[in-house]
């Protein structure tokens, strides 16, 4: 889910790497396993059906505005983040 938020926020796969800290090559795993979960062949269509599912919501959309810190992670993603340490989990 983690992923998923950050993949429809627009982040860049090393961006989305850099806060759980897995590899590059960890993060387009993680995404191409989602693009085959959800049948969906880009990002642009995964974020519509997740968008449509109602599995990001407003509140976690948060486009960033590169001049400004970007902002902390949803509670949920955060607790989670801090109970998997290191071990990151989609489903």
């Amino acid at each position: 889910m983690e992923i998923l938020v950050l993949l429809c926020n627009g982040f860049a796969a090393e961006s989305i790497g850099a806060e759980p800290r897995i590899s590059r090559k960890t993060v387009y795993n993680h995404m191409n396993r989602l693009y085959a979960a959800f049948n969906v062949k880009c990002r642009d269509e995964m974020v519509a059906k997740a968008w449509a599912l109602h599995l990001v919501t407003e509140k976690d959309m948060r486009f960033l505005d590169r001049r400004k810190e970007p902002e902390p992670l949803p509670n949920w993603a955060a607790a989670q983040q801090h109970m998997n340490r290191g071990v990151l989990k989609l489903w």
